[in-house]
C-alpha cells in the first residue's frame, strides 16, 4: 500500500474493516508512505476498507482517509507437506498433493542420530500459479524411532577403577551396526575390546536416556589378570539421546575381576 500525504505528518497508524464498525489494526508509528500488508485469510471474496490516520511530530492525529479495496480468494490447487526437526530453521519435503483436507503420513523415514527429538510438521497451500495462498505449522511433536541409536564413527575417552585402580586412555570405533573395537592404553600393553552395543530407541525414557549394552570380548597383555584368553565383557551404558550422540558414559564389569566407570566422546 503506497499513500501521499502533507509534509508534516510524520508518522501513520493503518487499521482495516469489513463492515466500517469493527476496525482492526494494521500497524502503528509508521514512518514512511508504504506498507507491505499480508492480508488476513477469507473464506470468499468480500470487501475491506482501509483506513490511514496521519500525525504530526508531536503524535496529533492530523487526518484520516479510508479506501475501499476487495480481497479475493485464491483457491488453493495443491499442497506442500513439509517437516522439520531443528525447530523450523529447515524444512524436508514430506509429499505435495492436490488440495486436501488430511494427509495421513504413514512412513516417516526421518533420519536422525537421536532417539527421540521433536519435529514440527508445515502446510504451504498454492494456487494455479504455484503462488502461496495460506500456510499452517503445527505443534513441537516428539518422534520416538524404532531403529538402535547411530554410534557409528571415532571414539576416545577413559575407563577407570581398573583392576591397576587407575584411569584407562581408551579410543576405537563403533561401524554402523554398533560394533565396537576398541584399544585401552595400559602401562605395559595395549588391551583390546570388541563386541556390539545392543539396544533400541524404543526404550528410551522420557528425558532421552536409552540403556543399551555392550556385550564382547576383551584381551589383556601377559601378565595382566585378563590375559588367560579372552573374556566376557559386559558394558551397560546410559546415552543421552535428546541431542546429537557425542558421548557415551556408564559403568563397565570384566567377569568379576574388574570394574568401573567408563566415558568416551565421538571425535
Amino acid at each position: 500500500m503506497r499513500w501521499t500525504s502533507p509534509e508534516n505528518y510524520v508518522s501513520y497508524q493503518l487499521r482495516y474493516s469489513f463492515d466500517k464498525i469493527a476496525w482492526q489494526d494494521i500497524g502503528s508509528d509508521i514512518r514512511v508512505r508504504e506498507y507491505l500488508w499480508r492480508v488476513p485469510l477469507v473464506g470468499q471474496s468480500r470487501r475491506c476498507w482501509i483506513k490511514v490516520i496521519g500525525f504530526d511530530a508531536n503524535r496529533r492525529k492530523k487526518g484520516t482517509d479510508t479506501q475501499l479495496v476487495y480481497i479475493r480468494v485464491r483457491q488453493p490447487v495443491s499442497v506442500n507437506i513439509s517437516y522439520s526437526t531443528n525447530g523450523g530453521e529447515t524444512w524436508r519435503l514430506i509429499t505435495q498433493i492436490p488440495y486436501a483436507n488430511q494427509y495421513t503420513w504413514e512412513d516417516m523415514g526421518i533420519n536422525s542420530q537421536r532417539c527421540r527429538f521433536g519435529a514440527q510438521v508445515k502446510v504451504v497451500m498454492k494456487d494455479g500459479n504455484g503462488k502461496t495462498v495460506g500456510s499452517a505449522v503445527g505443534t513441537k511433536f516428539t518422534v520416538i524411532s524404532d531403529q538402535p541409536p547411530r554410534l557409528a564413527g571415532y571414539w576416545d575417552g577413559y575407563y577407570c577403577c581398573s583392576p591397576e585402580g587407575m584411569s584407562i586412555p581408551v579410543s576405537g570405533t563403533i561401524d554402523s551396526e554398533n560394533g565396537y573395537n576398541f584399544i585401552g592404553e595400559l602401562p605395559f600393553g595395549k588391551a583390546k575390546f570388541r563386541g556390539r552395543f545392543d539396544g533400541s530407541c524404543l526404550d528410551a525414557y522420557d528425558d532421552g536416556t536409552l540403556a543399551i549394552t555392550g556385550k564382547g570380548t576383551a584381551t589383556a597383555p601377559q601378565g595382566h589378570p585378563w590375559s588367560n584368553g579372552e573374556m566376557t565383557a559386559a558394558i551397560a551404558l546410559n546415552a543421552k539421546t535428546n541431542a546429537a550422540m557425542t558421548a557415551i558414559q556408564g559403568s563397565w564389569a570384566m567377569n568379576g575381576s574388574g570394574s568401573g566407570d567408563f566415558h568416551i566422546d565421538r571425535e
